[in-house]
């Protein structure tokens, strides 16, 4: 029998074959880059003259915003929550600043690559 997976490792996403037999002697995995892999949350910005651009790494809907206009923070810090394919995905701030502009809008549908907050 065998089953596709996606496997996320180091900011890449890996599509595995997996066969299942009833005797294991020896397992190695070869895993290669999709070619349809969507960008991670840890994605490099787009870098605008207005601030930093966080953007969408894939399409779904904003669950949660967790930091408003004002607002400091680090890289690193969850920045809102987006769910998609029935997931909950977490966007972090990929650089040090203070939250310029939230473009999102809690319950909104975005796309892959749409901004989601500048940071200054």
């Amino acid at each position: 029998m065998l089953k596709k997976y996606k496997v996320k490792m180091n900011n890449k996403i890996y599509e595995l074959e997996v066969e299942l037999t009833e005797e294991i002697a020896d397992m190695s995995i070869k895993a290669e880059p999709s070619a349809n892999a969507a960008p991670t949350s840890n994605q490099q910005p787009l870098s605008t003259g207005a601030g930093e651009s966080v953007l969408a790494p894939l399409p779904g809907v904003v669950l949660d915003i967790k930091k408003s206009v004002g607002q400091a923070v680090k890289k690193g810090e969850l920045l809102l929550i987006l769910e998609a394919m029935k997931m909950e995905n977490e966007v972090f701030a990929p650089v040090d600043g203070v939250v310029k502009e939230v473009t999102a809008t809690k319950g909104s549908n975005v796309t892959t690559g749409e901004c989601l907050v500048v940071l200054g």
